[in-house]
């Protein structure tokens, strides 16, 4: 295990940092160095020491002691209540040791006399180890498997540990001793924490929860650790097992707190989630926790709720989005956006700049209200989406993320961050589905790539493969040898979707009756659970194509037509069989009247090219698993 020594080290140089006997934690620190290495050299001390706080400036000569003229008290009080915080008691520890050994060998190498002095700082370096080990066998929590000498039994500041948790202050979420006992304690005396933990309320063992991830993003794991070459080095070894084992016995109270027998809310669980998801700088041991982060998250995901609760959905598909979402006492699932509407330096609207904001922000719930009397799930399930002005926040709603859309010109081609002038309620509701997940299951046939048909090589790429004005088209597009490839070629196409062509999709529910909602099963549950793997594993897989090229992926064509077989998109089999009957069933009705004598021979091509492809189409309907089974 990681040697006390080196926790005694880092530990003094974290106090250093917070100006605690700053005098003598570098006379520490430096001392076991030798007075006789830094007697020599004047020059910078070295950067490892430093590096937690950016400083730079030469090292304090004044400080420069040896190690028996340390002032040991006065360190050890500071140390004794530092290393009581789990903040600081685990982290790049043992690199500290192995730098102070290298820069014996640095410093050394440049005396008059290398070996004399490599023997008296070591000697030195000895001393401070042995009394470090006398002064801190009663005061520190060891770690596991490790036991000062002539001591068989487990520290009494483990067990004061177990005995000082007070429940009544996890509803703060910031029991430090927790993440103590859960690293340091053998398995009797973490059965009897669980034991504790398990006999609480729901509320206290969501703090519980809270608490550990909080505490959990402050841990510190040595980068030089994630390195390849250092990952077998014991000291990482080491650590990464204490790390382990605290994830692991995390994951039984995620299973207290949110398994689905026990779960309340899951509202409590999602600002801490969303701490430890986000990106934390140059702190890379979040990476660390990843697993445990997806297995909080699936648990929330993948829950059904009852009325009353919330979660935070997040999204499975290619796009990265969450939002808040709750069910109602009427069984109603209620989304909540926050919309922030701006006018655009291309605005050329009706409505003056100054009311945009007001005006846009009616009318998009306008268009939602008329749209969410048909988001219905494959089981009669009502979805509500709910626009909600950043102004104008209830205490519900403040952890959700604000979309910011601005107002272009009547001409702009409407996207999820950008809506043209006079955008109308179809492609509104097709644009607001987006910031639930959802992806384009169009063919775009607009933007794309210009390649050399004998190489292969990509020559350049067009926004829009009709705009004249283009460059990239003036360039390639009548230019012998060069082929244009459509972007997104490995999208997953759907005729029937509000995904794929709003305008027929909301006819086909508004005006003409053939669906009953305005989304297909697969697309409501993507809404419902997210990235919930049980749920929607092949839907996800398949809308993650949504945006890939054959020209950048040389397999997603062949991913597509799994897709496209298999129905991953979760389409209504029932339904898609009757719109496709009634379609070949019209078609035939016209070819029948081209059947009389007088119009014999007179076939319109598009229809007798369109059947051949309905007939296809409907035998690979039929094959589909049935959605609602």
């Amino acid at each position: 295990m990681v040697s006390l020594f080196s926790k005694f080290v880092f530990a003094g140089e974290r106090i250093c940092s917070k100006g605690v006997y700053f005098i003598s934690c570098i006379a520490f620190l430096c001392g076991i160095t030798s007075f006789y290495v830094f007697a020599e050299q004047t020059e910078r001390f070295p950067n490892w020491l430093f590096h937690f706080r950016g400083l730079s400036r030469p090292f304090p000569i004044e400080a420069s002691l040896k190690g028996n003229e340390v002032d040991m008290s006065s360190v050890l009080s500071a140390l004794e209540r530092v290393t009581k915080s789990p903040y600081d008691y685990i982290s790049e520890i043992d690199f500290i040791v192995s730098e102070v050994s290298e820069t014996i060998s640095l410093l050394c190498g440049k005396s008059q006399l290398p070996e004399t002095c490599k023997e008296k700082a070591n000697t030195e370096l000895q001393k401070t180890q042995n009394k470090i080990y006398q002064a801190l066998e009663n005061q520190i929590l060891y770690p596991l498997d490790h036991q000062p000498i002539g001591e068989a039994s487990a520290p009494r500041s483990l067990k004061q540990s177990m005995d000082a948790l007070d429940f009544d202050c996890l509803e703060k979420c910031n029991n430090s001793g927790l993440i103590n006992v859960l690293r340091y304690s053998s398995s009797a005396d973490y059965s009897q924490l669980y034991d504790k933990i398990k006999s609480q309320n729901g509320t206290c063992q969501k703090n519980i929860l809270d608490a550990l991830t909080k505490e959990l993003e402050y841990e510190e794991f040595p980068k030089r650790c994630l390195e390849e070459e250092n990952k077998n080095h014991p000291v990482c070894k080491s650590m990464l097992k204490d790390i382990n084992i605290v994830r692991d016995r995390v994951f039984d109270i995620v299973e207290l707190a949110y398994g689905p027998e026990t779960l309340k809310t899951t509202e409590a669980a999602a600002p801490c989630l969303d701490c430890m998801s986000k990106d934390r700088g140059e702190n890379e041991s979040v990476n660390l926790f990843s697993d445990l982060i997806a297995n909080i998250q699936k648990q929330i995901q993948c829950h059904k709720l009852k009325p009353g609760q919330e979660k935070r959905v997040y999204s499975g598909t290619e796009r990265d989005d969450s939002y808040n979402m709750k069910k109602e006492s009427d069984g109603t699932y209620s989304v909540s956006l926050n919309l922030k509407f701006s006018a655009d330096e291309d605005y050329d609207g009706n409505v003056p700049k100054d009311q945009v904001p007001a005006h846009y922000m009616k009318w998009v719930q306008k268009c939602m209200d008329k749209a969410n009397q048909k988001m219905l799930g494959p089981n009669g399930e009502q979805l509500k989406i709910v626009i909600k002005s950043p102004q104008k926040q209830d205490p519900r709603c403040r952890d959700i993320d604000t979309k910011e859309i601005a107002i272009g010109s009547i001409d702009h081609r409407s996207n999820s961050g950008k809506y043209k002038a006079d955008i109308d309620c179809p492609t509104i509701t097709h644009e607001i589905l987006h910031l639930l997940g959802l992806c384009d299951e169009y063919e775009e046939r607009s933007r794309g790539y210009y390649v050399d048909a004998k190489t292969g090589k990509v020559e350049g790429y067009t926004q829009s493969v009709f705009n004249e004005k283009d460059e990239t088209n003036q360039k390639f597009k009548n230019k012998e040898g060069y082929q244009f490839k459509p972007a997104y070629d490995c999208r997953v196409t759907i005729t029937n979707s509000i995904m794929s062509n709003q305008y027929k999709r909301w006819d086909n529910v508004f005006r003409d009756g053939k669906n009953d909602s305005l989304l297909n099963p697969g697309q409501f549950n993507a809404i419902l659970y997210g990235s919930c793997s049980e749920k929607n594993k092949t839907f996800n897989e398949c809308s993650q194509l949504a945006y890939k090229s054959s020209v950048t992926e040389k397999d997603c064509m062949e991913k597509k037509q799994q897709c496209e077989e298999q129905n991953d998109l979760g389409m209504n089999r029932g339904e898609e069989i009757e719109r496709i009957k009634k379609e070949i069933e019209r078609l035939e009705g016209h070819l029948a009247q081209y059947e009389k004598p007088y119009n014999k021979g007179s076939y319109p091509d598009k229809i007798t090219k369109r059947l051949p492809r309905l007939r296809e189409e409907l035998k690979a309907v039929e094959s589909w698993p049935d959605t609602n089974e």
